[in-house]
């Protein structure tokens, strides 16, 4: 592919050098349709990286909720343990384990939803009090169109 005048993109990386690199389009006419091109690819990229994040925040969405379900499991077994270790016959040792386990997750769920609607608020705008976090915008420039 030759590199063509209008077709050709020069920016500068971000080094110390000041180093040229170019981007170029094989169908790109004018400038614009080449800004056009690099607001797509731009695009592009940042949807990929929204789904890559989404799917990152699932899979520690999981891990997080299987951790959580073989502790209270554990606790539940220990219990089990326990109550056998006493003497209690089979299906005490078994009705303790279900019941720790209810018990255990509910107390659980609770303390969610407690730090979800109370706590995390509360964290949060004592948190905006400082400068640097609750400056956080999106500055969006319009685009120069060279004719």
């Amino acid at each position: 592919m030759v590199l063509a005048p209008c077709r050709t993109f020069l920016f500068y990386c971000g080094t110390v050098n000041r180093e040229k690199c170019y981007l170029s389009m094989p169908k790109a006419a004018t400038c614009l349709e080449m800004y056009q091109y690099i607001q797509q690819t731009i695009l592009f990229a940042h949807k990929r990286l929204i789904y890559i994040t989404m799917k990152q925040k699932r899979i520690e969405h999981i891990t997080l909720n299987l951790i959580v379900f073989d502790t209270i499991v554990i606790i539940g077994v220990l219990a089990r343990q326990t109550v056998l270790y006493y003497g209690w016959e089979e299906f005490s040792s078994n009705l303790i384990f279900m019941v720790c386990s209810i018990v255990m997750g509910a107390i659980y769920l609770n303390l969610q939803m407690a730090f979800g609607q109370i706590l995390s608020p509360t964290i949060e705008k004592c948190f905006m009090k400082f400068e640097c976090y609750g400056n956080k915008a999106i500055i969006v420039e319009n685009p120069i169109v060279h004719q």
